[in-house]
């Protein structure tokens, strides 16, 4: 499949939406529009319709990867590097904070840089760092999928890789948002008795989690 630069340039569009998002809520003296902090604010919710662009990247990077590991090694060489500098930059400015808020032992940082948390009740370090850590976990999924498939049928593989999302989902909601490009991804919108199932429960999932995320 031909690499499509419409999907890429959104991707990098909500990107930036975010990044937008995250200068304002940093508390920094930005500007003193209270309209402008308003529309900026909202691009919070841009997260999610990025991890819908993702589910369909990443579906099509996994179909072009001949094997699980390079597909998962492909991921962590475009992310680890950025995380591991943010993170310990962080780590050392935050020795010169007297208040010391900023979780700085040794199993704080490994888990940290491995972007466990908060897919993993640890402490974390970068707050905007989160994102990543619900994207590695869509990719062990598919991770996942790729060995059992050694071992099983395709179909038990497939079992074993839904189940597990499930369970992630029931902690994590924002993270189906992944689910509806992967299904965009693999044409289980083309059809359209498939695509009055899935579509509408993905439309719920998304208002669900939005009503959430605006009311915490």
């Amino acid at each position: 499949m031909s690499r499509n630069l419409y999907i890429h340039g959104l991707r990098g569009i909500l990107a930036f939406l975010i990044f937008l998002f995250h200068v304002t809520d940093s508390g920094l003296p930005t500007y003193a529009s209270q309209s402008l902090a308003f529309i900026l604010g909202t691009f919070e919710y841009a997260v999610e319709l990025f991890f819908g662009i993702s589910g369909i990247v990443i579906a099509i990077a996994f179909k072009k990867a001949r094997k699980p590991l390079e597909f998962l090694y492909d991921r962590a060489t475009r992310i680890f590097p950025v995380l591991w500098v943010t993170v310990l930059t962080i780590v050392v400015l935050g020795q010169f904070q007297s208040s010391k808020a900023i979780p700085s032992t040794p199993f704080d940082i490994a888990v940290n840089l491995l972007a466990l948390p908060p897919i993993f009740p640890f402490p974390i370090i970068h707050p905007a760092a989160w994102s990543i850590s619900y994207e590695f976990a869509f990719y062990s999924m598919f991770v996942l999928f790729g060995i059992s498939s050694q071992f099983f049928s395709k179909r038990a593989a497939l079992i074993i890789a839904c189940t597990a999302g499930l369970l992630l989902l029931s902690q994590h909601l924002r993270a189906a948002c992944f689910v509806t490009g992967m299904a965009i991804a693999y044409g289980l919108l083309d059809r359209p008795v498939k695509r009055g199932i899935i579509l509408p429960s993905g439309l719920l999932l998304f208002c669900g989690d939005f009503t959430l995320a605006f009311t915490c």
